[in-house]
């Protein structure tokens, strides 16, 4: 079967080569690609691609949907006190 997610190969200074795979499927990366890898130096295979698609995917995708329901408990707010204030 066809792995959706990112396989990714490094060496780190040392010279060990670490294999991973990316939590985060990208249709915009082709096998033999040059990618920039964030790893903890102290647990090389604490590995996530660098950038939007590895380190900033999750953050990105939980502070949008944070933003969304601010979005919406503002609005049920000011229309629930609207429709209030008219009845006093």
């Amino acid at each position: 079967s066809v792995n959706p997610y990112p396989v990714v190969s490094f060496s780190t200074p040392q010279g060990s080569v670490i294999r991973f795979t990316n939590l985060v499927r990208s249709s915009f990366l082709r096998e033999g690609d040059s990618v920039t890898v964030a790893y903890n130096p102290a647990i090389p295979t604490d590995a996530t691609l660098d950038g939007l698609l590895g380190r900033w995917f999750f953050a990105g995708l939980a502070g949008l949907l944070g933003a969304a329901f601010l979005l919406v408990g503002g609005l049920m707010t000011i229309i629930g006190r609207r429709r209030t204030a008219g009845r006093v």
